[in-house]
């Protein structure tokens, strides 16, 4: 049985109004820092600007309207796409490009080729782990690129592609059909371990409240404010550890992950996305915590004081952290 093909983009022609980017027409939209936010505590996307020196906001769900915009004219459906765009983006003005995720699936943001490297010589071992019948047991990615350069894992790379080509029905000379895949599935996956050292961060703050919690031993109210925040914020980044978890998984069962790649990059980008979020929900408060003192003193009242509120505002008590990737 041959390898499922991956999935194609999207056309970008193929865009409701056919462009690639927020070029409304309503002079509304040219006034003054004009500006699309979403309200992360709400779940609602406002249109700011202003007007008179003063700063205002419309509902998006209200600004058709509010100034008449027709809603079947281009402007709506740019509108349309404002919603689905500030997933991606902490905010967007007219003239913007519309963000790849909603054009064709592809990230709109950059990064480093070292997390193109990470995740291709992953990948790499678990082929060979494959072969071998072993399990790679790779902790780091970043212990991959180690990995692929040991003798033992080199010399058995070539013969891996090779089998891996004749399973998924390629043949021996396959091979050339086998690296494709490998490197179209670790153009994904780098997406993946740029989120994972960003995130790292996000998650090492756990471990710095639990050093302020000993260095404030004593003093009940902020041992009360660390325990608050700990108690918001454990279920939503342990659902951010799950979602690696997941995505790692989908791509240990190397094979299956290739005879189906289409379908393991639809999920790959799917959890990107979904920490995409994340990121751009946690990063002002983890900058915060970056350099931050963890002694005892004013500062550190103030950083337990903003994270608290940060952590009430966005993870309400019983709120329900899914790991619904669809």
């Amino acid at each position: 049985m041959s390898a499922e093909p991956a999935a194609k983009p999207r056309d970008r022609s193929s865009t409701a109004i056919g462009t690639t980017r927020f070029d409304f027409q309503h002079k509304v939209f040219s006034v003054p820092d004009a500006h699309f936010r979403l309200d992360r505590v709400r779940g609602m996307v406002e249109f700011r600007l202003s007007l008179g020196g003063m700063l205002a906001s419309v509902p998006l769900n209200s600004l058709c309207q509010t100034f008449d915009i027709a809603s079947d004219s281009d402007d709506a459906k740019l509108l349309r796409m404002v919603e689905k765009g500030l997933k991606f983006v902490k905010e967007i003005r007219p003239g913007d490009s519309i963000p790849n995720e909603v054009l064709d699936g592809t990230a709109s943001w950059k990064i480093d080729s070292q997390h193109h490297d990470m995740a291709r010589s992953r990948l790499i071992v678990q082929l060979v782990a494959w072969l071998t019948g072993s399990q790679s047991g790779l902790a780091d990615a970043s212990e991959a690129l180690v990995a692929i350069e040991q003798p033992e894992i080199k010399e058995k790379i070539n013969t891996a592609f090779e089998e891996a080509a004749a399973k998924l029905g390629f043949g021996k000379d396959g091979k050339q059909k086998i690296t494709d895949m490998i490197d179209q599935l670790a153009r994904e996956m780098a997406y993946i371990e740029a989120l994972r050292e960003k995130i790292g961060g996000f998650l090492g703050i756990e471990k710095k409240l639990k050093m302020l919690a000993y260095n404030f031993r004593g003093d009940r109210s902020i041992g009360e404010s660390i325990i608050r925040i700990q108690t918001l914020t454990g279920p939503p980044l342990n659902a951010l550890r799950q979602r690696f978890t997941m995505v790692d998984g989908q791509t240990t069962e190397i094979i299956a992950a290739l005879k189906k790649l289409g379908t393991t990059i639809d999920f790959v980008r799917a959890t990107r996305d979904h920490l995409r979020e994340a990121v751009l929900l946690w990063e002002d408060i983890a900058e915060s915590w970056t350099d931050a003192s963890l002694e005892r003193g004013e500062q550190s009242e103030q950083l337990i004081a903003q994270t608290y509120r940060f952590a009430a505002t966005n993870f309400a008590v019983g709120q329900r952290w899914t790991l619904n990737v669809g």
